[in-house]
């Protein structure tokens, strides 16, 4: 992906791809951050501000690797999970075969018998509370809310409730899948324990913390109008709505910055919006996706 041209005191910066710029960048001679493989080259003579930034956008960087690191043990203690302990499709058809919106609750542990010749029959095999609390409400009237007439419309019922033994009878059914899917839930909360995706959670937070507040202290100092300080807020900007206006004052200080900035920036200015995610800033380092 060519990036477009960068404009600065009337001169042109020439187009540059993400890879022909990190592999230039490593040979300009600064020093590299060995943890994260970027190469950071200083092109304008940074002050006392500039360089503050760039010491916070290194911890910044760090931090997003560190959570980077934790995410990735994450995926792999989610995929631990068995299927009926992972997020799946909620419905069973009547050829046996599951879809539908895929949600977080666990399969029931034994899935109904699908009658095949029920063809437009669906069987839900996730329910939440909210969707047993739907059912054993139903049953405890005398008919369906809604019916669907021959063309396709359909017709909203007023069924009067049942009552007697009849109730009773729907109403302890009721309970006793609720109970069922309580026992499951727990169930489904001890392989998340034993595959460790609580603490994995806990850990991604306090990354996520921890990178928010140095966000916020680079955003505090910014508070001038250097080209750094232009930069470093544009910077978080951009990564946060990908909007045009903070892209452009990007391309428009990237010729002032200097060291680790300078790198970060040049680098979005490149992926661009559809490539945010893929950015150094998001992912601490550089990415394994190239671009020609």
């Amino acid at each position: 992906m060519q990036n477009a041209s960068i404009q600065a005191t009337g001169e042109a910066m020439p187009a540059v791809t993400r890879r022909s710029f990190l592999g230039t960048t490593a040979g300009v001679g600064a020093a590299a951050i060995a943890s994260g493989g970027i190469a950071v080259a200083a092109q304008a003579i940074p002050d006392d501000k500039s360089s503050a930034i760039n010491a916070l956008l290194a911890d910044y960087l760090a931090e997003t690797r560190r959570f980077q690191a934790v995410y990735s043990d994450w995926l792999r203690a989610r995929d631990s999970l068995p299927a009926w302990a992972s997020a799946g499709p909620s419905e069973m058809y009547s050829d046996g075969s599951k879809g539908g919106y895929h949600n977080g609750w666990p399969e029931l542990a034994v899935l109904p018998t699908p009658d095949p010749e029920r063809t437009a029959a669906k069987y839900l095999i996730r329910p939440s509370l909210h969707d047993l609390w739907k059912e054993a409400r139903s049953t405890i009237y005398d008919g369906p809310f809604v019916v669907r007439n021959n063309d396709g419309t359909m017709t909203m019922l007023n069924p009067p409730p049942v009552i007697g033994e009849k109730r009773r009878a729907a109403r302890l059914r009721g309970y006793q899948k609720v109970r069922e899917a309580i026992a499951r839930r727990r169930q489904q909360r001890e392989e998340w324990i034993r595959a460790g995706l609580p603490r994995l959670d806990a850990e991604m937070d306090a990354s996520c913390d921890r990178s928010k507040e140095i966000e916020m202290r680079i955003c505090d100092l910014a508070s001038g109008v250097s080209p750094a300080e232009i930069a470093a807020v544009s910077l978080f900007e951009f990564m946060h709505d990908t909007e045009d206006f903070p892209l452009s004052l990007l391309k428009r200080m990237a010729p002032h910055l200097s060291g680790l900035l300078r790198v970060v920036v040049l680098d979005m200015i490149v992926v661009g919006a559809e490539g945010v995610s893929q950015s150094l800033l998001y992912l601490g380092q550089a990415s394994t996706e190239e671009r020609a």
